[in-house]
C-alpha cells in the first residue's frame, strides 16, 4: 500500500522511507514529455548524490540508471516513480532511488581519497615546473605542467584553481615565450640551433630543451622518407646539429620543433572534450622553424666520375646497359649530379687505366663498378641469374686504389635467361650506388 495526500501525490515524495542498510534520494524532472522528464530527474537524482559524496556520481552513473534504471557500483534502484500532469502540457516525473548505504559511504570516502591524491599529484607536477623554469629548462617546465594537465583530465578535483581549464594556462605560461632560432649555410643542412626564452628584458637561453629534427631522405630502394633525430639543448641553450645520415636528399629543409611526449598529449585528447588542445597545437606548431639548402653541387661530385661495366656468365662485356642505367637512376633519385659512363677491361686496374687513356678533364677520382653475372638457373617454375659486384675508387692523379668493396650480391628473375639477368644487374647496380653514395657523404 502506497498512501497518498489529498490530491493523490504519493507520501513517499515528501517523506521517503527510511530503511535498515538503505538510503533514500527523491528528485523531480519537469519537460514536455514523460521521457524527458524522467531523465531530468534521473540527472537531479545523481547531482544531489554528488553534492553529498564531494565527486561526480552525476558523469559516472547517468547513462546506467538512465538505460537499465541501476547502478552495481552502489546497488542503486529506482524503487518508484509518479507522473504529474500540468494545464500547461508540461508535467513532473519524480523518483524515488535507494542505494545500499555501507557501498554509498564507501564510495564517498575512496573517491575523496583519490580527489586528495590527484590534487598533490597536480600540486607537485606544478611545482617541478616553477623549479625547472627558475633553471631556464623552459621545455622541462613545459612536460611537468603538461603531467599537470593529464593528471587534472584523468579524473575529478575540487580545486578550482586544478580544474583542466586553468591547469591549461599553466601550460600555455610555459609555451607562449619559447622560440627556436636556427642558422647555418645555405649549401649544408647543418645548422646550429638555439633555444631561447623570449620573455623579459634578457631573453634567456633555455637549457635542456628537448627538439625534434626532421629532414627528408632516400632509403637504399630510392623510396621517399621522412627521417628524425631528438636532441637536447646544452648548458648554452644550444645544438649543433650535424647530418650523419648518407641517404639524406641533398636539395631540401630541415624542420625544428620542440620535442614534447606526443603520446602524453594524445591522451590529455581522448580524456578532454573535442578541441580541448586545438590552440595548443596551434601555438605548438608556430614554434616550429624550417630552413632550406642544396648540396647537390658539391666538390665531392665535380672531382669524380664513375664507370660501369657488366659482365656475361662467361666473362664476356655485356652491352646490356641495366646495371649503368640503374646506377645512373639511384644517383639521380638522390639528387646527386654525376652522370656514370660505360667502361671496358676485365679488371679494376685494367678499367681504370683505359678510363685514364680516353678521358681528360679535372677528375680528381674515378669509381669503377663492376658487375657479373656468376650463376643461371632454369627450372619448371622460374629461371633465375645471380650477379656479384664489386666498387672500387682510384685516385686520377697518383693511380692509387683508395677504396675497394667486393660484397655486393644480387638475384635477378625473368622469362628468360637475359631478363633474369638483367634484372640482377639492376638491383646489383643499385646496391652498389648506395655503397658509393655513402663514400660520397
Amino acid at each position: 500500500m502506497v498512501s497518498t495526500s489529498a490530491d493523490g501525490t504519493p507520501s513517499w515524495i515528501s517523506n521517503p522511507p527510511s530503511r535498515r542498510g538503505r538510503i533514500s534520494f527523491v528528485a523531480e524532472g519537469v519537460a514536455s514529455t514523460e521521457e524527458e522528464a524522467r531523465l531530468v530527474s534521473i540527472k537531479n537524482v545523481l547531482l544531489r548524490m554528488s553534492a553529498d559524496l564531494g565527486w561526480d556520481a552525476y558523469t559516472a552513473y547517468y547513462r546506467q540508471l538512465g538505460s537499465a534504471g541501476y547502478v552495481e557500483q552502489i546497488d542503486a534502484r529506482i524503487d518508484n516513480s509518479w507522473v504529474r500532469r500540468y494545464t500547461n502540457g508540461t508535467l513532473s516525473y519524480f523518483i524515488l532511488v535507494s542505494v545500499d548505504e555501507e557501498l554509498y559511504t564507501a564510495s564517498r570516502t575512496e573517491e575523496y581519497t583519490r580527489i586528495l591524491e590527484r590534487e598533490d599529484e597536480i600540486r607537485g607536477f606544478l611545482d617541478d615546473a616553477v623549479d625547472y623554469y627558475k633553471q631556464n629548462m623552459d621545455v622541462k617546465a613545459l612536460d611537468a605542467s603538461i603531467d599537470a594537465l593529464l593528471t587534472s583530465v584523468s579524473g575529478r578535483v575540487n580545486k578550482q584553481e586544478y580544474l583542466p581549464e586553468n591547469v591549461l594556462k599553466e601550460v600555455f605560461y610555459y609555451l607562449e615565450p619559447l622560440s627556436i632560432k636556427a642558422s647555418g649555410s645555405r649549401n649544408s643542412a647543418d645548422a646550429s640551433i638555439r633555444v631561447v626564452r623570449e620573455r623579459g628584458f634578457l631573453s634567456p637561453s633555455v637549457e635542456e630543451a628537448g627538439l625534434l629534427i626532421r629532414y627528408d631522405m632516400r632509403n637504399t630502394n630510392g623510396d621517399y622518407l621522412t627521417d628524425q633525430i631528438e636532441a637536447v639543448t646544452d648548458s648554452r641553450g644550444r645544438y649543433d646539429f650535424h647530418v650523419t645520415n648518407p641517404y639524406i636528399v641533398r636539395k631540401g629543409s630541415v624542420r625544428i620543433s620542440l620535442g614534447l611526449d606526443y603520446a602524453k598529449l594524445s591522451r590529455i585528447e581522448a580524456l578532454s572534450p573535442v578541441g580541448f588542445l586545438d590552440g595548443f597545437y596551434e601555438m605548438l606548431s608556430s614554434k616550429a622553424v624550417s630552413y632550406s639548402y642544396d648540396i647537390g653541387n658539391s666538390r665531392t661530385e665535380r672531382s669524380l666520375d664513375v664507370v660501369v661495366v657488366s659482365y656475361g656468365y662467361n666473362g664476356e662485356i655485356l652491352e646490356d646497359s641495366s646495371a649503368l642505367d640503374a646506377v645512373a637512376s639511384y644517383l639521380d633519385e638522390f639528387d646527386i649530379r654525376i652522370t656514370p659512363i660505360p667502361g671496358d677491361g676485365q679488371s679494376d686496374q685494367e678499367v681504370f687505366d683505359n678510363y685514364n687513356r680516353t678521358t681528360s678533364g679535372d677528375r680528381k677520382n674515378v669509381a669503377v663498378i663492376r658487375l657479373a653475372v656468376v650463376e643461371v638457373r632454369e627450372s619448371d617454375s622460374f629461371l633465375m641469374a645471380r650477379a656479384e659486384g664489386s666498387l672500387s675508387i682510384h685516385d686520377v692523379n697518383t693511380g692509387e686504389q683508395v677504396f675497394y668493396d667486393d660484397t655486393t650480391l644480387s638475384i635477378g628473375y625473368g622469362a628468360t635467361i637475359e631478363e633474369a639477368s638483367s634484372d640482377a644487374l639492376a638491383l646489383g647496380g643499385r646496391t652498389i650506388a648506395s655503397i658509393l653514395m655513402i663514400e660520397l657523404m
